[in-house]
């Protein structure tokens, strides 16, 4: 791996170490940038889970903590794999990195933000209507993982409202 990023290098959710590289975090940043230059750029977010947290969480123990945190949507999403942790870490990840891009823009929770397939396949970042933000941001979020991590970037960037463009690093995250 290469050198470790910043603060990146040690982001998740039990405050364990997780490296990751410069190169991973500059093609995600690069991948949900196009098309804007840098003054559109608000807030960016980047977040890493240990998939052993959600591991050690199973849904069917945990019910109540996963209806908290995530929509039916992402939980039936989710469920329909033979590891669902991964993709549970993925999305967890995702939203944390949302929350992390609009900090300057307001102050969200994980559960007010729902990641969602586009109708490209690729993951789209919804904040629930009664916690909207302006007409004119866009959420970008790319989103993957390996059988030990999960990770996402988010960006918050001004501009027409339109469909985003996210891109989805692994299929089925």
């Amino acid at each position: 791996m290469g050198r470790p990023v910043g603060p990146a290098d040690a982001i998740s959710a039990a405050g364990v170490q997780a490296d990751v590289t410069e190169t991973a975090l500059r093609t995600l940043t690069a991948a949900l940038v196009t098309g804007f230059d840098s003054r559109s750029i608000l807030g960016i977010g980047v977040d890493v889970e240990e998939v052993a947290s959600f591991d050690a969480l199973a849904y069917d123990a945990h019910r109540q903590f996963y209806g908290r945190v995530f929509t039916a949507e992402e939980i039936a999403y989710c469920l329909t794999y033979a590891a669902p942790a991964e993709h549970f870490a993925a999305r967890f990840a995702a939203k944390e990195a949302v929350v992390k891009a609009c900090g300057a823009l307001r102050t969200l929770i994980p559960s007010q933000v729902e990641i969602v397939r586009g109708p490209s396949g690729a993951p789209l970042a919804r904040v629930h209507p009664g916690d909207a933000l302006e007409a004119d941001v866009e959420l970008r979020v790319s989103l993957g993982h390996t059988r030990e991590l999960a990770y996402a970037v988010a960006l918050a960037l001004r501009g027409p409202a339109r469909q985003s463009a996210s891109s989805d690093s692994t299929s089925g995250s």
